[in-house]
């Protein structure tokens, strides 16, 4: 088998907010949503833990993912349920976040990777593997914009819980960027942020910045990158 590394996953959002568990067979946690109207994506999820072992996914980048945004009574509620009125609400729900991925490790289901020890072994354990469908999946935490990071300041604080990838921001306005949807420049604090994140050891994440905060992240930003979730224009234009 051809092992894969997921470079984006959402998996305790989906979790927390959409109620899956995530543990279960794919056709199992679909039909656990047969009667959920609130959305036309209930009971057509693809990913579960069962589903990633069968198919080699040996690693994932698992997000952390709670937004500083208005909560507005239009939004979906869904879409809503990523919406938090304070940075300080963001960051309990980040944290609870990270509590369900401990969960889940204390369960051998997966295996949190902080170091590229801790990935070669893991890596290596997939690789001498008979069979796949009992090993733990190793996650890799990633911040989908880092509104949950209440200040520049906080950044060693995350780094040390496990944090190794963050991108500054996710739809519209963070407290850090403009990106997808809207336009405009990294925001003061911002650049406070991409000083944190080299210092720390956090690699940036450029999915979802608009066009000038990405320039101006790319103007102002040393550190290793990578571009997890995004396509070029020639093939997707647009934001």
């Amino acid at each position: 088998m051809r092992l894969i590394i997921d470079s984006h996953l959402d998996l305790a959002w989906n979790a927390l907010a959409w109620k899956r568990d995530l543990t279960l067979p794919l056709g199992d946690m679909n039909a656990a949503e047969a009667d959920f109207h609130d959305s036309p994506a209930r009971s057509r999820a693809t990913v579960s833990l069962p589903e990633m072992r069968a198919g080699g996914v040996a690693v994932a980048l698992a997000t952390l993912m709670a937004r500083y945004a208005p909560v507005t009574p239009d939004l979906d509620p869904l879409i809503a349920s990523l919406n938090h009125r304070t940075q300080d609400i963001a960051y309990g729900v980040a944290r609870g976040q990270l509590a369900y991925y401990e969960a889940l490790a204390a369960r051998n289901e997966v295996a949190l990777i902080q170091t590229k020890h801790e990935l070669l072994a893991h890596w290596q354990q997939w690789v001498e593997a008979a069979a796949t469908d009992r090993l733990p999946i190793g996650l890799i935490l990633a911040m989908e914009g880092c509104d949950a990071i209440v200040d520049p300041s906080q950044t060693q604080h995350w780094f040390d819980l496990g944090l190794r990838v963050a991108s500054l921001v996710h739809y519209g306005r963070s407290a850090y960027a403009v990106g997808t949807g809207q336009e405009g420049p990294l925001s003061p604090r911002g650049r406070k942020m991409l000083q944190a994140f080299q210092q720390a050891g956090i690699l940036l994440d450029v999915t979802h910045l608009c066009d000038q905060s990405f320039a101006e992240a790319m103007d102002c930003y040393d550190g290793p990158l990578l571009a997890s979730h995004n396509n070029c224009r020639a093939l997707v234009p647009g934001q």
